[in-house]
């Protein structure tokens, strides 16, 4: 009796780490999303101050009318609250030539530290494609073994 047990245990072990990978991917990926969203916001910002918002203020430029901006300038509260990432930390934005748009946003990544500004290998930012592959399903393709099943698990895009 036990022996019948035996598979669908060794499966339902094999199991648990890829939910790590799983919950990972899903994590870059919502990252890519608020980058979508953030970058959308700054360009709305741009196109109605005429200027990318002060990189010392962040997002807190698109909650709150920058004291920089000249007095003619347009300016419209684009956002309630700041964005914060999946592991809670504020993304971080940056601005200046050799970013594309003139401006870029970063993610420290599960660490919440960076030293090099959004290029640690774990940090995410938006003036990189985010690689999925990283977060490798490792975990289905030992449930594969396990269990038996001779196809391969679905590829990551």
């Amino acid at each position: 009796m036990h022996l019948r047990i035996l598979p669908a245990l060794i499966a339902i072990l094999s199991f648990l780490p890829s939910l790590g990978c799983r919950a990972e991917s899903a994590k870059s990926l919502r990252v890519e999303a608020d980058f979508n969203t953030l970058v959308s916001v700054v360009k709305v910002y741009q196109l109605n101050a005429r200027q990318l918002p002060p990189p010392e203020l962040g997002q807190q430029a698109l909650i709150t009318r920058p004291d920089s901006l000249f007095a003619k300038a347009r300016w419209v509260q684009i956002m309630d609250r700041v964005q914060l990432d999946p592991w809670g930390k504020p993304y971080r934005y940056l601005a200046g030539e050799g970013l594309k748009n003139g401006f870029g946003f970063y993610s420290c990544g599960p660490d919440g530290k960076t030293s090099s500004a959004g290029n640690d290998p774990d940090d995410l930012n938006s003036w990189t494609e985010i690689d999925h592959a990283r977060y490798d399903n490792v975990g289905l393709r030992k449930i594969a073994l396990a269990v038996g099943a001779v196809a391969s698990p679905p590829e990551s895009s």
